[in-house]
Formats: C-alpha cells, structure tokens, sequence
C-alpha cells in the first residue's frame, strides 16, 4: 500500500527536478550552499558574523609556532660564531624596544626574535634595530647581558643621563611611580 505512495512521490520529484522551476531551485541552492561555505571559513573570525566560530578563534597555535621560531632564533643567535646581519649605513626602518624587567617571564626576548627570524638579509639590513633598558640599573634585567642580543641587535643601550637624573629614575622605580618616569 506504501508502494504506490513512494512511486507516485518519486515521479513528483522526478517531475519537478526536470522542470524549469526545479532546476532554478537546485542552482538556487547549490549557490546558496557554496556562499556558505565560503562564508563560514572566510568570516569565522569576525565576531560582528553570524559565522564566528568563538570555540576555536583564541585558539594559539600560530602565535606558538612564531613563538618556536623566536626561541629557535634565539638560540642560534646565541652561539658563538653567529653571523648575524645588521643594519647598513643608511636604514630605511628604525625599530625600537623599551622594556624593563618583568616578573617571571621577559617578553623582549620572543618579540625581538619574532621580529628578526625570517628577515632576508637585505630586510635585516633595511632595518636599524634599538633596545631601550628603561630600568635605572639595567644589569638586573635578564637580558641586558644576553649575548644573543648584543649579536642580533643594532643598539642595545639605557639611559645616557647624569647621576642626579639618574638616581631621580631610580627613586621613580622605587617609588613606582611610572607615569612620571615615563615621560621624563
């Protein structure tokens, strides 16, 4: 009894499937379908799109893998032989690093390295590279002493001040008192 049922929907389809109509429908929806697809890997990141996928946007895995090739950077920049490029006579970049000790983690070290790693030599050379120690002692930065830096950078440097000026800084940083420090 369903049998009759079946054959009789089948050739419905059959029918509307070869119809001008029918035909106009299955475009309609095969492009309506790739849209959406194209749609949904276009604009998963965008939080304004009814495609944000917030599951997997703050996933991290590209900024751990730049943060590998920083550290990889790092660590042959730090042997003895490396051979490094600097800047030429005359760069077309100045990039500048101001940083003060954190506590635990130094987060110079990887940005420098990110910025660096991958750079052709006439990119690195293009590039005048600056670090700023912005501590009133800079020997208690981690860094400071890095031979890694001294190799990679163009200019690692603190402040080239007076005693007096100086010891103010200091007592800012005891003080912390960093708005004042920092437009000193």
């Amino acid at each position: 009894m369903l049998l009759p049922g079946i054959r009789s929907l089948r050739a419905f389809l059959l029918h509307i499937l070869h119809s001008p109509a029918g035909k106009c429908f299955l475009f309609s929806l095969f492009c309506w379908l790739l849209s959406f697809v194209y749609c949904r890997h276009r604009f998963w990141r965008d939080p304004h799109s009814a495609f944000f996928q917030s599951e997997t946007v703050y996933d991290q895995n590209y900024s751990a893998l730049r943060a590998a090739q920083a550290d990889a950077f790092i660590s042959a920049a730090s042997l003895p032989n490396a051979a490094l490029h600097k800047a030429v006579a005359s760069p077309k970049l100045c990039a500048a690093f101001v940083t003060v000790r954190r506590e635990p983690k130094q987060y110079i070290d990887q940005a420098i390295g990110s910025m660096l790693e991958g750079l052709s030599d006439k990119e690195r050379g293009d590039m005048f590279v600056l670090v700023l120690f912005a501590n009133g002692d800079p020997s208690i930065h981690p860094t400071w002493n890095a031979t890694w830096l001294r190799a990679a950078v163009d200019l690692a440097t603190t402040y080239e001040v007076g005693e007096e000026e100086l010891a103010h800084l200091r007592e800012m940083e005891e003080q912390y008192d960093f708005q004042q420090k920092g437009i000193m």
